[in-house]
């Protein structure tokens, strides 16, 4: 706990001597914040902005009844719990909506990762867990704290490895499996892999499935300084794309895999595929499709996009049936995660220039990889 020194503005609350109650509980998304330069907690929340960290109170469990912590685990909530949290805006697919709002009476617990909001539900959601915001967190400059505080600084150097994308036709469609697999097997052949994921809400769940897949270095754009990026222009994306990027070469990564959230058809993901950035920039992009109709749309919309498939993988890649009609269809090859993790069959991937490691530097050409 830090302690007070001096005189704290009336506005602001403190706990006996510490600023923050006993047992507070940290966040995943606050993860990179220096707990030592809190100095107090602003009431006032009419300016808060996507980032800015605020101290809640648990008043009703409902949706979420676990918390990811900073340090990597799930955590039980308990009615009463102080917790801190970073307002943002929020998008799960088909159940709701968050926006970087809150409300001194209460406001909502929008995921488990620790984004803090008011809750636009789609249909019938279950209802969130909600929480007092009791202040936003200030530093010794009386300012309020952010996570950009804490980000990487922005870089954008030429990138000189192999870059390889994943991208899903929606959700859940086995986007994670398929890289962390695909990073296990590139590992193994002798590799030194970065996972990166540069879209979606902070969580650790993906993160922790790079770490068990033995990649050497591991970040997702909570690191660059956003909770979220829903609503995040574009711009703001390849930014943080080019800084993770230099940091992970930095890092003597020889090869990188890029993960992105949601599905083909999400706006961010779509715009962002048509980019021209991202098509400079990948070696190669690996599909992931739930079913057969998916992995056919899907790889249409790739080649419509530039970028097109030549490995599906995904939950798709779970049945033989439907992977013997993807690959009569498309004529593309599909491979399960439990597939990308066998060396031998991602090292023929290699060497048959499906997975095309050559990179021509100076003209920044995109290589032909896809794995869906």
């Amino acid at each position: 706990m830090n302690l007070i020194s001096g005189n704290m503005p009336p506005d602001q609350t403190r706990w006996g001597s510490n600023i923050l109650p006993p047992q507070t509980k940290w966040s995943f998304v606050t993860r990179r914040v220096n707990r030592l330069h809190i100095s107090g907690i602003a009431k006032d929340l009419t300016n808060v902005a996507a980032g800015d960290l605020v101290l809640g109170q648990v008043t009703a469990l409902n949706r979420h009844k676990k918390i990811q912590l900073a340090e990597g685990r799930l955590s039980e909530l308990y009615p009463g719990d102080h917790v801190v949290l970073a307002c943002a805006d929020a998008h799960v697919p088909e159940q709701f909506k968050g926006s970087a709002e809150l409300n001194g009476d209460t406001s909502d617990l929008l995921t488990p990762g620790g984004l803090a909001g008011k809750m636009l539900p789609h249909g019938r959601p279950p209802p969130a867990t909600r929480i007092k915001p009791l202040g936003l967190l200030r530093n010794s400059r009386d300012e309020t704290i952010n996570l950009r505080d804490y980000a990487f600084a922005k870089r954008d150097r030429a990138v000189t490895v192999p870059v390889i994308g994943v991208a899903g036709t929606a959700p859940n469609a086995g986007k994670t499996t398929a890289a962390a697999s695909l990073g296990f097997s590139l590992r193994r052949l002798g590799h030194r892999v970065a996972a990166l994921k540069i879209t979606g809400a902070g969580a650790f769940d993906d993160v922790n499935a790079y770490h068990d897949a033995g990649c050497e270095w591991v970040a997702d754009f909570t690191d660059a300084g956003l909770a979220s990026t829903h609503n995040q222009p574009v711009a703001n994306i390849i930014t943080v794309t080019k800084t993770l990027l230099s940091q992970a070469e930095g890092r003597c990564a020889d090869v990188i895999i890029i993960e992105i959230g949601d599905g083909l058809f999400q706006h961010q993901t779509e715009t962002l595929l048509k980019s021209a950035y991202m098509h400079n920039l990948f070696n190669g992009v690996i599909l992931a499709a739930p079913d057969v109709l998916s992995a056919l749309i899907g790889a249409r919309v790739l080649r419509r996009y530039g970028l097109p498939p030549v490995v599906i993988a995904g939950k798709v890649a779970a049945s033989p049936a439907a992977t013997a009609e993807v690959q009569t269809k498309a004529g593309i090859k599909v491979a399960s995660g439990e597939s990308l993790r066998e060396t031998a069959r991602v090292q023929t991937l290699i060497k048959t220039g499906e997975i095309d490691f050559a990179r021509d530097i100076k003209n920044r050409q995109r290589a032909k990889i896809v794995a869906a």
